[in-house]
């Protein structure tokens, strides 16, 4: 049986994942952006989000899922620490819209490897754009306001 946590500050459930569920997901950090691969596995799931955990830490950033997960394909990792020998990190779902997601792909698909992105340019004006837009969730991610919560 499924366990169920409560976060009565949220007011939501959050659902223990009963079988092992991992994931490969991509980032691009918000600070000095460029695209990272990660391997992740799905701790709990609640209706805004995942916790995952990972063998290496995650710089906070927006999040796309390399398969769709329930129904997401993107997210932003809030926060991530080290607990134990794993990382324990929390994605916050968003979404994109059409244009914004033929932006994000088509500039994954310009940029070579792991070449950090320009911050003038496209992918910098639509993570400034989704800043904007998902203001709560990006708070006090930029570089130059650290979290508590933050890997540095």
């Amino acid at each position: 049986m499924d366990t169920v946590k409560y976060n009565q500050r949220k007011g939501l459930k959050r659902y223990s994942v009963p079988l092992e569920r991992n994931c490969s997901l991509g980032v691009v950090t918000f600070q000095n952006p460029r695209a990272r691969d990660y391997f992740a596995r799905i701790v709990n799931i609640s209706a805004t989000g995942i916790g995952i955990a990972s063998e290496q830490g995650i710089e906070p950033g927006l999040i796309w899922f390399k398969e769709s997960l329930y129904g997401k394909k993107y997210g932003v990792l809030i926060w991530c620490r080290l607990e134990g020998l794993l990382y324990r990190g929390g994605i916050q779902f968003i979404h994109l819209t059409q244009a914004e997601d033929e932006c994000f792909q088509s500039q994954l698909s310009k940029q070579p490897g792991q070449a950090p992105f320009d911050p003038e340019g496209d992918m910098g004006m639509l993570i400034a754009s989704l800043k904007e837009r998902f203001g709560r969730e990006f708070h006090g991610l930029d570089a130059s306001e650290p979290r508590e919560r933050r890997i540095s």
